[in-house]
């Protein structure tokens, strides 16, 4: 029930903050939270009366998961931005050479354009994979180490002291909230008067509706609206679809595996309370390993800096012409997946089997899982991400997002990305739409998956759960292959500062041809500094 509170916000209600601001959502996220803990704590024992023949514990537990979903709802709000404040701090610019099949090598900002790309090569690429790295583990591990807390809770003291505990933490997190400045604030607050004799006029408020209709909200819910356009037309995206379906299929996926570990070592090995949280604290630490994979010196090759132009036109080190290959971390993650995870069915078959099988192959299956989902960030922020970009000489009117003919790009670009603003930066719709269904189907897999898994333990099919999640995984894989594979070739276009162009032909993966992509944004366009340095 949880997870399907999550659920609902994160997919239906993220263009709010575009609207009104990231903070006013963080605070009333955590400080609802505080309040909805009690009914919950009063729900458990030594709260609760003792069951008998004239009284049951069924009033309790409808107020407990009542309650529960509600949390899950409320604090949808709050992780509904942490990503995209993440992306507000530090841009989604991953420094790579080649971001999508496009190549921009200007490394002189286009003023009003290039709004994150104000450092140079691949220092966007350093911070960007350390931040990506922790986000991952902290949205894959938390389950596990919320339910060692649990387990600790309970084996010291009543379980009502678990909400209690965390009515104490989210105290001191609004505390936090509230010292900590705003870093996206609404529209209308970024732009104010040069002079104070001016007048302050009307400033258009909202994102979305803007860019998907041409005009500003005027209540919430037209950019809510607009939203869920946007997302309908993401998901109407083949290559795009299957990406995010195997995001959300992995996240579940560990949440079945750590589930039934727990039902494993409990029925099987009879462990303590706490040694069982222990041993399902295997998943975080597992996952803690995909931290170092994302740093940097792993990938200089495909930094900016360390890349010129004679790399791309004579093809060095790039199998398709002006596409870097994809890291060996997705590959690696994608592979060692389903081959864990056939391991880890094996070794679920109870003594004589040591119980540290289960649990360490459980480890590599929450390292290569959170090895993919770090994988899929990178590739949605390297194929969505269109800010940098400068606009292409299209023929008017051909926005794809908007009836519009003011903007020459195919996509009307909002006026975030178009009119300079120090203060007040964003990433493209496509790209904050694209990780809300990330996440929103994510939390719907992990639900069911809790459903799944308890319907598994009371039947005792444990092992056979595993084997046919660990099939359904094996064929998502294949599905990733699919998506990612650079099978089609297109024609491309280097557009010079001078005016020249020259034509050749690349290959791209159905992910690249998804609408609202940087290839398809720029038709295949790539630019260089002059026309001169395409001989070097």
């Amino acid at each position: 029930m949880f997870f399907l509170g999550l659920f609902i916000p994160t997919l239906f209600f993220w263009p709010l903050p575009l609207l009104h601001g990231r903070k006013p959502y963080l605070l009333l996220s955590i400080a609802f939270m505080l309040p909805l803990q009690l009914p919950q704590a009063l729900s458990l024992p030594p709260h609760t009366v003792q069951p008998s023949v004239s009284f049951t514990m069924q009033p309790y537990v409808v107020c407990l998961l009542f309650f529960r979903s509600f949390s899950g709802i409320v604090l949808g709000f709050a992780f509904m931005n942490s990503l995209a404040t993440i992306l507000d701090l530090f841009g989604p610019d991953t420094g790579a050479c080649c971001r999508g099949g496009v190549v921009y090598n200007s490394p002189v900002p286009i003023e009003g354009q290039n709004v994150y790309n104000n450092i140079p090569g691949g220092d966007a690429g350093v911070r960007t994979g350390a931040w990506i790295g922790i986000f991952t583990w902290l949205f894959v591990a938390s389950p596990a180490v919320g339910y060692l807390f649990g387990k600790i809770t309970v084996d010291a003291t009543d379980p009502a002291w678990g909400f209690w505990t965390v009515m104490i933490l989210a105290g001191f997190v609004l505390v936090l909230v509230v010292v900590a400045p705003e870093v996206r604030p609404p529209w209308k607050m970024t732009h104010k008067p040069e002079h104070r004799s001016a007048a302050k006029g009307a400033t258009e408020r909202g994102e979305l509706k803007l860019v998907m209709f041409g005009t500003s909200p005027e209540y919430w819910w037209e950019e809510v609206w607009a939203g869920m356009v946007l997302t309908w037309k993401m998901l109407h995206q083949k290559g795009f679809l299957i990406i995010a379906v195997y995001f959300g299929w992995v996240f579940g996926y560990l949440m079945l595996v750590m589930m039934l570990l727990s039902s494993l070592i409990t029925t099987t090995y009879g462990f303590a309370t706490t040694d069982i949280g222990l041993a399902v604290f295997a998943l975080a630490a597992g996952a803690l390993l995909v931290i170092p994979t994302q740093l940097c010196k792993l990938y200089r090759s495909n930094f900016r800096h360390r890349s010129s132009v004679a790399i791309h036109n004579n093809n060095y080190g790039h199998k398709d012409v002006g596409q870097h290959p994809f890291r060996a971390v997705l590959w690696t993650g994608a592979i060692l997946l389903p081959m864990a995870s056939i391991a880890l069915t094996i070794s679920a078959a109870g003594p004589p089997v040591h119980f540290m099988a289960p649990v360490f192959f459980t480890a590599v299956v929450s390292f290569s899982g959170a090895m993919v989902i770090a994988e899929c960030y990178n590739m949605m922020m390297d194929n969505f991400d269109i800010s940098d970009l400068p606009e292409p000489a299209l023929t008017p009117g051909s926005g794809s997002l908007s009836n519009s003919t003011t903007h020459q790009h195919r996509t009307q670009l909002p006026a975030s990305l178009h009119r300079y603003d120090e203060s007040f930066t964003t990433s493209h719709p496509c790209l904050s739409s694209g990780l809300a269904i990330f996440h929103g189907i994510a939390f719907l897999f992990a639900a069911m998956a809790v459903g799944v898994s308890a319907s598994l333990e009371d039947a005792g099919l444990v092992r056979t759960g595993l084997a046919v999640y660990t099939a359904l995984t094996c064929g998502m894989t294949v599905a990733l292959v699919f998506a990612l594979r650079r099978n089609t070739t297109a024609r491309s276009a280097e557009v010079f500062s001078n005016g020249g162009r020259r034509g050749r032909d690349a290959r791209v993966s159905l992910l690249q041809q998804s609408w609202g992509t940087r290839w398809t944004e720029v038709n295949g366009m790539e630019w260089w500094e002059d026309a001169d340095q395409q001989a070097v």
